[in-house]
């Protein structure tokens, strides 16, 4: 059944000095906000003040901004949920089994998160490492992150494999990371779930998998609110390249049946109830397929096991890319093997189509809204898109079988120009929007479509970015070869030339000087020229 609530654990410490210029904490994410019916937000640190630094204290986050004095504190959340008995509203929030978001800074792939405020140099015996610049009341890792997720299940009571929590961490999800400064050997999601194994977690990591430092920040998490990037969750600037989801689960290989850790990579159209599905029902597959394999159990477990935490396996057919599948022809050995084998293939078929309906029943809903949609429903019609668009065709994609469903949106113009501006906000499902462009454009969508604030897709392209390697280097080209506009200003008079000036020149945007040199080059070269020619001049794609 859907979650209706969720609460929000936030890494911040109110009572510290205002941040720096430039920080502003961690921010309440309002699409969880908008999404679910009840939301709270809180607050944790540790209070140094205590002999070993290790107490926890919870409040409001919605206080943060109160003079210090009037910030109520809580030692644990089981107290924070009794004070919350006079609120109608919310004092059956963790009762009702709410979805759970922790935030905080995950840089490199720790066991646990971190905050912004400066260290104190009094409480510097504190941290973990000397080297760490902020205040070790906001570094809470090991132990003391376990405290959290032990306080939550503590004042929710969940039934076994009832609880879920997304990290909205940086590089939650990074092998290179953690092996290469801590020596771990799984990742910071996967040894969560190690240590909660009655605990669904979810987080992102590197859609670039090169094991470099240039990578690292392709699993940064992205979608400011001060950008107008309605993201939940995302990392490196791409939105759905798939987030990992770590849980346990049991399997049995003939009489013999142990826990495993699973670990699965969300597809673009997948929840992540059924993605778990998904992946169960491949390790099932394969375990029934080992029950007849002449191998020692030890030998059929460590297989099962390697299966069942590699995340690039996710279908049936991705069993190949484990080596004892690959080219191989099994003996189902019986019909009621055969049978058994074919139900778990059926059921495969189920799950997807089950994915692809929940996708469909959510479009219709969206254009059901009429002129009343938000930039998440302009997101969400653009995935699927730029699925036809990467099929070139209605068969395979996932408007299969929905022909007018397809239409309808096809010949709607201005949601159209709103996928146009979308386009220039993310890199959607994967690092390149250039065949949803040229799609778009092939419809006779103007690359210059403005949304409510004025703003084209280079605007955002040009601010909503903070690191600018090929990718995001490529799709404001793409734009600018598309004939996007870089004078034009939106309602708050900024064109993207000038918002290009100001981003690209931040200290904390790598490679800003190639997005300032490409502009500057582009403007130089529309100078020249005795027409600057429009994008409805230029040569359109074929249509599909």
């Amino acid at each position: 059944m859907p979650k209706e609530s969720a609460v929000e654990m936030m890494d911040f410490n109110p009572f510290l000095d205002p941040l720096p210029e430039g920080f502003s904490g961690p921010k309440e994410n309002l699409r969880v906000k908008e999404r679910f019916k009840s939301y709270l937000s809180i607050g944790f640190y540790r209070d140094l003040d205590q002999p070993d630094g290790s107490q926890m204290r919870y409040y409001l986050y919605e206080d943060r901004n109160k003079p210090k004095e009037e910030i109520k504190t809580y030692s644990s959340l089981m107290e924070l949920e009794q004070a919350l008995q006079t609120d109608v509203e919310r004092k059956d929030i963790f009762r009702n089994n709410p979805k759970l978001f922790i935030m905080g800074h995950g840089g490199d792939d720790r066991y646990g998160v971190g905050g912004d405020h400066p260290k104190r140099a009094e409480y510097a015996h504190h941290l973990e490492l000397p080297s760490i610049p902020t205040d070790p009341s906001e570094q809470i890792h090991g132990d003391n992150f376990d405290k959290i997720i032990n306080a939550l299940r503590e004042v929710i009571h969940p039934q076994p494999g009832e609880l879920s929590v997304t990290l909205e961490v940086c590089n939650s999800d990074n092998h290179y990371l953690g092996k290469k400064y801590w020596g771990h050997q799984k990742t910071f999601l996967e040894s969560l779930s190690e240590s909660h194994p009655d605990i669904t977690f979810s987080g992102t990591g590197p859609w670039d998998l090169s094991h470099n430092d240039a990578a690292i920040t392709t699993g940064n998490r992205a979608g400011a609110d001060a950008l107008n990037t309605p993201i939940t969750s995302m990392g490196g600037n791409v939105w759905k390249h798939g987030n990992t989801v770590a849980f346990c689960n049991q399997f049995k290989i003939g009489d013999d049946v142990t826990n495993y850790q699973v670990v699965v990579k969300k597809s673009k159209f997948a929840s992540t109830q059924s993605a778990k599905e998904l992946k169960i029902n491949t390790v099932n597959y394969a375990a029934k397929i080992l029950e007849n394999a002449k191998l020692t159990l030890n030998a059929k477990k460590e297989i099962l096991r390697k299966i069942s935490g590699d995340s690039a396996i996710l279908t049936i057919d991705d069993l190949q890319k484990h080596p004892y599948f690959q080219q191989r022809e099994f003996e189902a050995q019986g019909p009621a093997k055969w049978l058994a084998l074919h139900e778990k293939e059926i059921l495969e078929k189920e799950i997807l189509e089950k994915e692809k309906d929940n996708y469909i029943q959510l479009v219709q809903k969206i254009l059901d809204k009429g002129d009343k949609v938000d930039s998440r429903d302009i997101l969400e019609l653009a995935l699927g898109l730029k699925n036809y668009a990467e099929k070139g065709s209605i068969e395979g994609s996932v408007f299969e079988g929905n022909d007018k469903l397809l239409t309808d949106i096809l010949v709607n113009k201005r949601l159209l120009e709103l996928v146009m501006v979308a386009c220039g906000k993310v890199l959607i499902a994967t690092p390149s929007n250039d065949e949803l462009i040229d799609l778009l454009r092939s419809k006779d969508i103007s690359v210059n479509s403005v949304d409510e604030h004025g703003m084209t897709a280079l605007h955002y392209a040009v601010q909503n970015f903070y690191v600018y390697r090929d990718e995001p280097l490529n799709l404001v080209k793409k734009l600018l070869d598309c004939g996007a506009n870089v004078e034009v200003a939106d309602k708050e008079g900024r064109a993207p030339f000038d918002i290009a000036m100001k981003h690209g020149s931040k200290g904390m945007v790598q490679g800003g000087d190639k997005l300032i040199e490409l502009m500057k080059g582009r403007l130089l070269a529309a100078a020249s020229d005795s027409e600057v020619r429009g994008a409805d001049s230029l040569p359109r794609p074929k249509s599909i």
